[in-house]
């Protein structure tokens, strides 16, 4: 039997066009808002497509919109593409996968029927990141997203680790067996939600790295615009500018050479 080819990045790069392609097809059936976001959006702005470095593609959609996009995937079945979620994951958020792909991870997170993937990330209610409770929230946020990365990860994850950080990982990851393999990303996703309907005035995917990093104005959700993608146009909020300023500050500048660089963690094969 020959070995397997890996996917070039031309190839993944087509893939994950072909689940945008979806995704907007389905948003654009059910009557639901979706943008482009991050570095993606980045992209269609500077870059009118990919950053060229970049090998990843991510979209963003309010809370509401979001459920209703999960909802509407599941029922149109389609052989193509299907849904990575709660059901069968660690993370708190969806991805959307390429059926015809499959994925070698570097680390590893035993998820079955993984391969090339768009991440849909929900944007909720999040507390004024002015104010002590938003720094509460945050970390309360970011240690049970680590314990839900701890415990979908394998003990081979080792290797890569210093012998204290090996050592720290075998003890937290074995408290943390007994627990579902999903229990914690439900965890996040709950947590996400506490503060829906309340007005806060800003919101946010809340895995952000900081408090204030990345809330924005509910408001900058309010318009969209279609912008050219490659050989494609992708729905975008009008307000990219206060977005991306946010969270990357100078976007349109672009990073100097040394790190016009991408972490490539897995190997892409097609089925």
């Amino acid at each position: 039997m020959s070995e397997k080819q890996e996917m070039t990045i031309e190839e993944i790069r087509q893939k994950q066009l072909a689940i945008t392609d979806y995704i907007d097809s389905v948003c654009e059936k059910a009557g639901l808002h979706y943008s482009l976001s991050y570095g993606t959006l980045l992209g269609a702005v500077r870059h009118k497509g990919f950053i060229p470095w970049d090998d990843d593609l991510d979209v963003m959609m309010v809370r509401k919109d979001y459920e209703a996009f999960i909802k509407a995937v599941k029922s149109d079945n389609n052989p193509n593409f299907h849904l990575l979620y709660q059901e069968n994951t660690w993370f708190p958020w969806v991805k959307i996968i390429a059926s015809d792909t499959y994925i070698i991870e570097r680390d590893d997170y035993h998820i079955k029927d993984y391969g090339i993937w768009v991440d849909v990330f929900p944007y909720d209610e999040v507390p004024d990141p002015n104010i002590k409770e938003a720094e509460r929230f945050h970390k309360k946020y970011n240690t049970l997203l680590r314990m839900a990365k701890i415990r979908a990860l394998g003990y081979e994850n080792v290797k890569r680790r210093s012998a204290l950080s090996a050592f720290l990982f075998v003890i937290t990851h074995t408290l943390l067996l007994p627990f579902p393999y999903n229990y914690f990303g439900k965890k996040v996703d709950k947590l996400a939600q506490k503060y829906n309907g309340k007005n806060t005035g800003y919101i946010a995917y809340s895995g952000s790295e900081t408090v204030k990093q990345k809330s924005i104005r509910p408001q900058v959700f309010e318009g969209t615009v279609r912008l050219p993608f490659e050989d494609r146009n992708y729905v975008c909020i009008k307000q990219f500018d206060e977005y991306l300023t946010s969270i990357y500050g100078d976007y349109m500048t672009p990073p100097s050479k040394a790190n016009q660089t991408t972490d490539h963690s897995y190997q892409a094969f097609f089925r």
